[in-house]
């Protein structure tokens, strides 16, 4: 597991309000019913301010899960 994926896990956990484990790669608003608009706008804030990045538009519409959250991330990082 990488060092973003661990990290993903741990912000997505806290604003999800569950554990870690239930945060896999397949994760997205079809699989955790606590992911509504509301806690995706959050989930946004808390990854720009943990990663220190800004997520642009495109990536806060297109990050419906997991795998997508992280390739933004990554590619924000490099």
């Amino acid at each position: 597991m990488s060092v973003h994926e661990s990290a993903l896990k741990k912000v997505m956990a806290r604003v999800f309000e569950i554990s870690e484990e239930q945060i896999t790669t397949e994760s997205s608003p079809d699989t955790l019913e606590q992911w509504d608009s509301l806690k995706h706008m959050e989930l946004i804030v808390e990854i720009e301010n943990h990663f220190e990045i800004e997520l642009p538009e495109i990536a806060i519409i297109e990050s419906l899960n997991f795998e997508l959250i992280l390739l933004w991330i990554v590619r924000l990082k490099e």
